[in-house]
């Protein structure tokens, strides 16, 4: 039977950043904060916010010679909605999450400003383990992109895909130690990317066009 791991983050966002931490069971990744630079202080009025992740929950590739029994999987839907939502709530005086895409005349009716729609595309997930006597060295890589859509009830819609990617390298005893660097990498990389989510829907909202 081969060894089944799985990755779930946990990810929340304070006011003056962001807090990551990733989770095994017991073992922990450090949380890691990150500010969001873009704007000056929340945009007035009411934004309706739209998240998709479906998808994201990925089984990890594994090469090399040594640990490929082991299957690694890396859940991550349900943080990144959480996460983007309370990035966003951050960014805007008030937000209000809807399940589904709205058209500019419903938009209006609900007296909002716009509708924020993030869309996960994709995560890609691969760990190389080299082969070792007591220890081993274990580097993982984690690539994800979501779809970012600003649509406004009056002017252009903002459209942009953004992408996020982190490789990180550890020593590790056994395989199925393999989840360390993977988590480690999939939250650096989770977290660059809703850094970079937020940062662009401010941007979109400063535009007037």
């Amino acid at each position: 039977m081969r060894p089944k791991v799985t990755i779930t983050l946990f990810s929340s966002l304070l006011v003056a950043g962001c807090a990551w931490n990733a989770l095994y069971v017991a073992p922990s990744v450090a949380p890691v904060q990150v500010a969001l630079n873009d704007f000056k202080k929340p945009y007035p009025g009411k934004y309706l916010l739209l998240v998709s992740s479906a998808g994201l929950n990925q089984k990890v590739e594994v090469g090399g010679l040594v640990c490929t029994s082991h299957d690694f999987i890396v859940e991550i839907e349900r943080n990144f909605e959480l996460s983007v939502q309370k990035t966003l709530a951050n960014v805007v005086e008030e937000i209000e999450i809807v399940p589904a895409a709205l058209t500019k005349k419903q938009i209006r009716a609900a007296k909002a400003r716009a509708l924020i729609t993030v869309k996960a595309e994709s995560l890609a997930a691969g760990l190389l383990v080299s082969p070792g006597f007591f220890t081993k060295e274990s580097q993982a890589k984690v690539t994800i992109s979501a779809r970012l859509q600003v649509l406004r009830r009056k002017g252009r819609l903002f459209n942009k895909q953004l992408r996020a990617e982190n490789s990180t390298e550890l020593t590790i005893g056994k395989c199925l130690d393999g989840y360390k660097p993977v988590a480690a990498a999939s939250t650096k990389a989770l977290k660059q990317l809703v850094e970079k989510i937020g940062n662009s829907v401010a941007r979109s909202l400063s535009s007037r066009k």
